[in-house]
């Protein structure tokens, strides 16, 4: 199923992150800054944020509606915001973000780096992870809908929980994977990735 793009105008107007007020911000730019102060209670629509660093601060109740991060760091952040709507994250660090109680839907990962990330307790349809990395990333308690891994690392990844049923991880590594039976339960996979499920069970497969 195709992931609906966000709907965003070519000419924006340019504003200052650290100089908000708590209205709606809609059809702006945020270019290169370091974000300093925390933000909540905002709705941002239809809005392109630029090199922003965003690691020191937290989201809290904050939906993105139409909008894409290019090249920000996001890393630590902790954040409750409610929704992720028609979203896009390029070429962004997000190492050890905490999502939780998240809405997501029809949301891009695209070359992201999510290492010792979690997501839990949250709803997701139509969301992709592509060439993204989510080693030591924590899946926990996830309700899913189109949920697509395509040539990311999944390494030691952990999931909780999140039933994993006819979700295609065949372009993907799982080395180190950590899932019980009920959720890896009618994963698609390659033949070498059959090694990785094997010991995840300890079963030992001879060539």
């Amino acid at each position: 199923m195709k992931i609906k793009e966000p709907i965003i105008k070519n000419e924006l107007n340019e504003s200052d992150i650290n100089n908000i007020d708590n209205e709606k911000q809609e059809d702006k730019l945020f270019n290169s800054i370091v974000a300093c102060k925390n933000i909540s209670d905002i709705e941002f629509n239809s809005c392109r944020f630029k090199n922003i660093d965003f690691s020191n601060i937290e989201l809290e109740n904050i939906d993105f509606i139409d909008c894409i991060f290019e090249s920000c760091n996001l890393s630590n952040m902790k954040s409750t915001s409610k929704l992720f709507l028609r979203t896009k994250f390029i070429d962004c660090k997000l190492i050890g973000i905490f999502l939780d109680n998240v809405n997501l839907t029809d949301v891009v990962f695209d070359r992201c780096n999510l290492s010792y990330s979690t997501f839990a307790d949250s709803r997701i349809k139509r969301v992709s992870f592509t060439e993204s990395k989510l080693s030591d990333t924590r899946l926990y308690t996830l309700k899913h809908d189109n949920l697509y891994f395509v040539d990311s690392n999944l390494s030691n990844i952990e999931i909780i929980n999140t039933k994993l049923k006819d979700i295609d991880l065949s372009t993907s590594t799982i080395e180190g994977i950590k899932a019980s039976t009920n959720d890896i339960s009618g994963v698609i996979l390659n033949n070498y990735q059959l090694f990785d499920i094997a010991r995840l069970f300890d079963i030992i497969i001879k060539e």
